[in-house]
């Protein structure tokens, strides 16, 4: 499987470099810095990465252009535009130009790396390497952070890039979304020998975000683990059901009388008190949903957006309300258009027998692992990369279906 990372790369330097120091946010050449807001920061390479997707689209442009890249033009507009007005903001060409086209080339690259896979399991492999690459970073920041610093000590860690800029677990975490989604294909029954390699690196890709979240005490990235693996039960076929959901049940009674067994020990650990202690009695998911009421009630008595900030909170910590208390009905239908249609495009691959069981899981695990996180964190002002990275495979899994599917949207 290396080799054919390395043949990868090799074979597609010139889009792959750009993609790469977007994604890890490479501080070289980082003496361009349009800056949009204080957790956005635009840079060179994105603008290179602009300028290769231009290049992908002008070449074959039919082959690119559909209603879901016109939706998100629009919308990639329309966002900065509107928070600007709302919050009499410095406006900015630039910041502007950068934050519409970046999305949208991550979507245009998503559907172009997509060209370049003949068969699922190269498929699979290049879906791999960019949760890889997009995690890489944070994953060696982690571990440093816990070298230097002990395990679960502190919920603040720097990228390797920079010993100043400290990020908070919140939006740390985030890189890692996507490897602990991924936990229900360590559960499923594999008899090729390509998918016992797959579930291999699926469980290099998954303990190595668990370490993560648990070293950053995240609870949103436990809850992700729990939803993937009781979402993949609907789509499972007769052989693998039965057995999965004993594997599940076996676990969680390992993981019970583990944790009756060190009960005491347990109780005076950093992740015991964080998600319990912490927590309140009202916990974590009844908190959140108290500051989407007050986001939901700005929403509705000011749908053009921006006329008054969150009282408890800097965000609403959802993706399409703080879109929508922000900028207001119109910018937030837009998203929501495309969400749906990525949802459609969703539910025809995870049913759609044509396709390999294991890579109808991998979908339908990296959907839990973006929608659950735009469900509770903020993501345009905290987390925009993660956003363009599920534009990304919105493109590749828009692709697939078009290949596979009559169901055009």
């Amino acid at each position: 499987m290396l080799s054919f990372y390395y043949n990868f790369i090799k074979k597609n330097f010139l889009i792959m470099v750009p993609l790469i120091l977007v994604l890890t946010r490479f501080p070289f050449l980082d003496f361009v810095d349009l800056r949009f807001t204080k957790l956005i920061s635009f840079q060179f390479y994105d603008v290179l990465l602009i300028f290769s997707a231009s290049i992908i689209f002008i070449k074959n442009p039919s082959k690119f252009y559909d209603f879901n890249l016109i939706l998100l033009l629009i919308f990639s507009f329309l966002y900065p535009v509107f928070s600007v007005l709302n919050y009499k903001g410095k406006f900015g060409i630039s910041e502007t130009f950068v934050s519409t086209f970046l999305a949208s080339s991550f979507y245009i690259i998503g559907k172009y790396v997509y060209s370049l896979s003949n068969d699922e399991t190269k498929l699979i492999k290049i879906i791999f390497l960019f949760i890889i690459i997009f995690s890489i970073v944070p994953l060696i920041s982690n571990i440093t952070a816990i070298i230097q610093n002990g395990f679960m000590v502190g919920r603040e860690v720097h990228l390797i890039w920079s010993e100043l800029d400290f990020y908070s677990a919140t939006v740390f975490a985030i890189f890692f979304a996507l490897n602990v989604s991924l936990f229900p294909l360590l559960l499923i029954s594999v008899k090729k020998k390509e998918e016992k390699t797959i579930k291999k690196v699926a469980a290099f890709i998954f303990i190595a975000g668990l370490l993560c979240v648990a070293n950053l005490l995240t609870r949103t990235s436990f809850i992700l683990i729990g939803i993937s693996a009781l979402t993949v039960i609907g789509i499972l076929d007769r052989d693998n059901i039965r057995s999965y959901i004993f594997k599940l049940i076996i676990l969680g009674f390992v993981v019970i009388i583990l944790m009756a067994s060190f009960l005491s020990l347990l109780k005076i650990s950093p992740l015991y008190i964080r998600f319990f202690v912490q927590s309140g009695d009202t916990g974590f998911l009844y908190t959140r949903s108290h500051i989407w009421d007050e986001a939901l009630d700005l929403l509705i008595k000011y749908p053009m957006g921006g006329t008054q900030r969150l009282s408890t909170a800097l965000y609403a910590h959802n993706l399409w309300l703080d879109v929508g208390y922000k900028t207001g009905i119109i910018v937030l239908t837009v998203l929501l258009i495309f969400t749906i249609r990525y949802l459609a495009i969703v539910r025809i691959l995870i049913f759609k027998r044509k396709l390999s069981m294991i890579l109808r899981t991998i979908i339908l695990c990296l959907s839990v692992g973006f929608l659950g996180t735009f469900m509770v964190e903020p993501i345009m002002e905290g987390a925009f990369l993660f956003f363009c990275f599920f534009c990304f495979f919105f493109g590749m899994f828009y692709s697939l279906n078009k290949q596979i599917s009559f169901r055009h949207f």
